[in-house]
């Protein structure tokens, strides 16, 4: 019961925690659910990182960003400072 309450908290919050948190109560409400549950817990960030990544993308995919603004982003003060922030991120993080 108290994870029923709880989510019903969360389904106040903002828009995304209102589609997660109502997914998971009617996910709840299925029995046969249950074995969903341990897959989207381990696999539920990659894929919501690749849905990011994918609208993300979708500007250069309509042309609404081109080549052309990419290289002026690389040639930013800006630009540098993000990439070289990313850049050791990436280092403590994969290496």
């Amino acid at each position: 019961m108290e994870s029923w309450l709880f989510l019903g908290i969360i389904l106040a919050k903002n828009q995304s925690l209102m589609i997660a948190a109502a997914f998971v109560l009617i996910m709840k409400l299925i029995p046969a659910s249950r074995s969903f549950f341990p897959w989207l817990q381990g696999k539920g960030i990659n894929i919501g990182v690749t849905i990011i990544t994918a609208a993300i993308l979708i500007p250069i995919a309509t042309g609404e960003i081109g080549l052309r603004d990419l290289l002026e982003a690389f040639k930013s003060p800006i630009g540098w400072a993000s990439g070289c922030l990313i850049f050791q991120g990436c280092r403590i993080d994969c290496f």
